[in-house]
């Protein structure tokens, strides 16, 4: 399965409506569009997890997904290239696996220089393969007819620059000449005057800090973390829980709310049809939108249109994300 992503200028944008299962490995790959200003620049993937970042060299634009980062909820996608380009995020969800704990293959992501090193092998294989078929005569074609003989007007100015005889060697040295005389000095110039002296800035304040968490804290938490996703039916009236799953077929109407206070780690999905008369629907003006038929940070469903959204919060904001398959 192959993750498809597009790119214009600095800005990375997925195209594709596959969706993504946690704990695969050597499966799915990731390809990437670019416009015109990202051309002869060799280009980076960089794929993040929590704390866990990747960095994967393209290959005509494409690469494997690190397994390390393919874990719920989701990880993000970016690229940067040349020296130096770089562009925002893209972030991708992942559903849980059917995998026991234990059975998840563990061999790591190769590091970039593994990855360089595994790149000049191969292209050393494939300079050697073609140096044994011309030793072995296999690009010899017939001898071609006899051409006419060169004139200068057949060579550029530059091709006839490097048909040139290696440089001569050096000749004596010449009698020094006469020296000239000394010019006159020039007149100094009037010492500017000195500006005023600033005033003494406020002394900051020393911000309070013990209330943070510490790193350890925070991956102990993460850790910790189980799996608890369920699937209900959505309703036309539905607050969405935490860690659930919401489907339904075609609705005529939808209106979504989500509770008061929100967890840390909060996510939770609906899917629904829009049928042949468009879906009227209703989100808190709260949720920041992205994704297919969002106008002015709001989903417009259309008619005739499967839609999945993925609603979490980032630490600040309620974000939403649309994927809409046409029916």
């Amino acid at each position: 399965m192959q993750l498809e992503f597009n790119i214009k200028n600095q800005s990375i944008s997925r195209v594709d409506n596959h969706e993504v299962v946690a704990d695969s490995k050597n499966y799915l790959r990731a390809h990437f569009s670019f416009s015109n200003d990202w051309d002869d620049v060799n280009k980076t993937a960089v794929f993040k997890h929590g704390e866990d970042v990747y960095n994967v060299i393209l290959i005509d634009d494409a690469c494997l997904v690190p397994h390390e980062v393919i874990k719920a909820n989701y990880f993000t996608v970016s690229v940067f290239g040349g020296d130096l380009i770089t562009v925002d995020k893209s972030d991708v969800f992942v559903c849980a696996c059917g995998l026991e704990e234990g059975q998840t293959p563990s061999e790591p992501t190769p590091d970039v220089y593994a990855q360089i090193l595994n790149v000049a092998t191969e292209a050393e294989k494939t300079a050697q393969s073609v140096r044994e078929d011309a030793d072995a005569g296999l690009f010899k074609g017939e001898r071609g007819l006899k051409g006419d003989p060169f004139t200068y007007s057949d060579f550029t100015p530059e091709q006839l620059e490097a048909l040139k005889g290696p440089k001569g060697d050096t000749g004596a040295e010449g009698k020094q000449g006469l020296k000239g005389d000394t010019g006159e000095q020039g007149p100094k110039g009037d010492v500017g005057p000195q500006g005023p002296k600033g005033e003494k800035g406020d002394a900051g304040e020393i911000p309070d800090i013990s209330n943070l968490a510490t790193k350890n804290e925070v991956s102990e938490g993460l850790s910790n973390k189980q799996d608890r996703e369920t699937v209900v039916e959505l309703l036309p009236e539905t607050t969405l829980t935490h860690y659930t799953i919401y489907r339904a077929g075609e609705m005529a109407s939808l209106t979504i709310t989500i509770p008061t206070v929100l967890e840390e780690d909060y996510i939770s999905k609906f899917d629904f049809t829009s049928g042949a008369t468009a879906t009227a629907f209703t989100a808190p003006a709260t949720f920041k939108w992205t994704g297919d038929d969002v106008i002015e940070n709001a989903l417009v469903p259309v008619a005739s249109k499967r839609y999945s959204v993925f609603v979490y919060y980032d630490g600040e904001f309620v974000r939403a994300v649309s994927q809409g398959v046409a029916l």
